[in-house]
């Protein structure tokens, strides 16, 4: 297996080259900085270290300097003021298999199977617990699939109607299938089918979202074998942009007059790079300053016009209306998460609320992911034979660490539907 410092570096590699930066004089006197006296959350042992990356090459730096300055001016505004399996792939039972094979990637009406009848709506159903989820494949490494999976899983069956058809028409050719096959998984927790059944469709479902992914990017996405992959380029799959997520500015020259348009890359916002024993801030406190100097000085790479080298001025600022965003963090990290981020123009209100949160550590990677009540679960293919955990967790605080694995991506909901 390569080491993880080859790993980090080539995905460092990979993100610099991809990623232009902005915001590069970034300053401000924004306040929210988390008290001093904040200690990093410790799951239930107390563990705490630092631990080394999942050795899939997942922790990105993006251009350091927008980071190191906002994360400057915000301290300087607050001083101022159960085991593996066996490694067989996972499918129903062998009078299902016929089934599954050919019909994986149907909703569950298309496959034959009925829901109990009720008076309620799909959105106000009882959702049914979590008693199955991926089961991890040790041989062929999973985990990053494990955990992209359920997190996809957990924002789609705690989602309104609304949001559903949202996702699924955003990037059709990937959230389609896997929409219809959460529904058949909704259905099937209604039914009474045993937990090892139920566990068996996780899997299965996975491995065809895997086997998609491998189908677009072999190098990426190894189908076998004990090899990493990049769970944050999957995210940028699912989100049809490998950037990731962004603000949009509209720009027009002072001299000429000519418009223009610059994409603000927002991912890299929670990462670091030097900045151990910085005061820890919040993520909200962060996004802020950044929306407020997007609204006013142009991207670093469109200050200048293309046509006569004139300057160019922000004339609006637009956030695309999708619906889910994320950011990453490396260990190192002093941005904490928020639980709720906004987004206010003159013609849009948005605002998006912390989901799920995909940890990375000791060469594996686990999941925490939030229900409508506030109750967060955690989910280890490892552990527990798949099957999700009620989590204790009090504060946003104690979403920063998950044992010795610390919080790497970031994934938000948006509200309003």
């Amino acid at each position: 297996m390569p080491s993880s410092d080859t790993l980090l570096d080539s995905d460092t590699d990979r993100k610099d080259e991809d990623i232009a930066s902005d915001g590069e004089d970034i300053t401000s006197d924004v306040e929210g900085s988390v008290d001093n006296d904040h200690s990093y959350a410790t799951d239930n042992d107390g563990a705490f270290s630092d631990a080394d990356c999942d050795g899939d090459g997942d922790i990105t730096m993006g251009d350091s300097r927008v980071c190191d300055i906002l994360l400057d001016s915000v301290a300087d505004a607050e001083e101022e003021d159960v085991g593996p399996d066996d490694g067989d792939d996972a499918g129903p039972e062998d009078g299902d298999k016929q089934l599954a094979e050919s019909n994986c990637g149907l909703s569950g009406t298309e496959l034959g199977i009925v829901p109990p009848r009720s008076t309620r709506t799909a959105d106000d159903r009882q959702l049914p617990p979590n008693v199955a989820g991926c089961l991890w494949v040790g041989e062929d490494w999973s985990c990053p699939y494990d955990a992209a999976f359920m997190a996809f899983w957990s924002l789609y069956k705690y989602s309104p109607t609304h949001w559903r058809n949202d996702w699924k028409q955003s990037v059709p050719e990937w959230n389609r299938p896997l929409g219809n096959n959460f529904d058949h998984l909704l259905i099937l927790a209604n039914t009474p089918i045993d937990v090892r059944n139920h566990t068996e469709w996780f899997s299965r479902y996975r491995d065809r979202f895997r086997d998609q992914l491998f189908s677009t990017d072999p190098s990426s996405f190894p189908r076998r074998g004990p090899v990493p992959a990049y769970i944050s380029r999957i995210l940028e799959v699912m989100f049809d942009r490998k950037a990731g997520p962004y603000l949009e500015q509209h720009l027009a020259c002072g001299g000429c007059g000519v418009s223009s348009r610059a994409d603000c890359d927002i991912c890299f916002l929670a990462t670091s790079h030097g900045t151990d024993g910085k005061t820890p801030v919040w993520l909200h406190a962060v996004w802020a300053e950044f929306v407020r100097r997007s609204k006013t000085d142009p991207a670093r790479f469109a200050m200048t016009c293309s046509h006569c080298r004139g300057l160019n001025k922000v004339q609006a600022l637009e956030m695309p209306d999708v619906p889910w965003i994320w950011f990453e963090r490396n260990e190192s990290s002093p941005v904490w998460p928020s639980q709720t981020l906004k987004f206010d123009s003159p013609s849009k209100q948005l605002s998006y609320t912390l989901q799920a949160v995909i940890y990375s550590g000791e060469k594996h990677f686990t999941l925490r992911f939030r229900e409508p009540s506030g109750v967060w679960w955690k989910h280890d293919g490892q552990l527990a034979s798949g099957v999700p955990q009620r989590d204790s967790i009090q504060s946003e605080a104690d979403l920063l660490m998950n044992g010795l694995r610390f919080a790497y991506l970031l994934i938000y909901r948006r509200d309003g539907y």
